[in-house]
């Protein structure tokens, strides 16, 4: 309660009141007062997570500091009947930033030593170097995805999947579709067949180019997984078939791993681009 003394109001009294426990109409004040509504402190809500595609109740959720993304998930309703958990696409601003360097890194670094050892008059060499400096030069433009690999469809009590203020999962519907890229003669997305292997969908391709390196053909998941290729490997819907280039006059420099690494970051950008198309 307040009191005008000297011509100034000076507080008298203070009272606290809980007006959960009693009816807010019940209480009469006259004469002067200030009435304090403190603001809720809510030390849990640390942020928000968008969910798009494929939920029951897709949109953006406050989370807890002990939220984890499948608490998120229920709480949006679950997946969907068509969802697509497989092909799910966790994508986190930090990561996107992170992304951007490393690809910058990794483009600088082929770049610098391709040119070191191009000097060679073997014309399987140069062109060898000129396509191993395409794909540097590619990764140097890609916009980030800023992707996690996780799996939606299980829920793992011992690594549950924290989050992080502005991430965002988007779940898509099942696609139809497996995308050939890299050596091949043309970049192509042939429709999706369970009987079909990766010699069915190099074909659609229309075969390896001359510089293809077919023994390390390599496959993306859905989920951003890379796993080697093979006849008997399995291609479910939505994965990507990489070939990489034949480097084996480069061979000094393992740029084998290193170019499986520039190829498997752009497949990585367009699995994300997929995703939300």
């Amino acid at each position: 309660m307040n009191s005008l003394v000297d011509n100034e109001i000076r507080q008298l009294s203070e009272k606290k009141i809980d007006l959960t426990a009693i009816d807010p109409s019940a209480i009469t004040l006259s004469g002067a007062f200030d009435i304090f509504v403190p603001k809720l402190k809510n030390n849990a809500a640390v942020g928000s997570v968008t969910l798009l595609g494929e939920l029951q109740n897709p949109g953006k959720f406050i989370f807890g500091i002990n939220d984890t993304l499948h608490d998120v998930i229920e709480r949006a309703g679950g997946l969907s009947e068509v969802a697509y958990p497989l092909g799910a696409q966790f994508l986190r601003k930090k990561l996107a930033l992170e992304e951007t360097k490393e690809n910058q890194l990794l483009a600088e670094k082929v770049a610098r030593s391709v040119l070191a050892v191009a000097q060679s008059d073997a014309l399987n060499s140069q062109s060898q170097a000129a396509a191993v400096l395409g794909y540097a030069e590619q990764l140097k433009t890609l916009s980030p995805s800023g992707r996690q690999v996780i799996n939606v469809a299980f829920k793992d009590a011992n690594n549950p999947i924290l989050l992080e203020d502005g991430d965002t999962l988007i779940v898509p519907k099942r696609p139809s579709h497996v995308t050939v890229m890299g050596n091949v003669q043309r970049t192509v997305s042939a429709p999706y067949q369970s009987f079909k292997g990766i010699d069915d969908y190099i074909i659609d391709s229309g075969g390896f180019d001359e510089l293809a390196d077919e023994k390390n053909t390599f496959v993306q998941l859905p989920n951003g997984q890379n796993i080697s290729g093979n006849s008997s490997t399995p291609i479910p819907p939505g994965s990507i078939i990489i070939v990489p280039p034949n480097v084996n006059k480069l061979t000094p420099l393992a740029f084998t791993d290193i170019v499986s690494r520039v190829l498997g970051n752009i497949a990585t950008s367009l699995l994300a681009i997929n995703a939300v198309q």
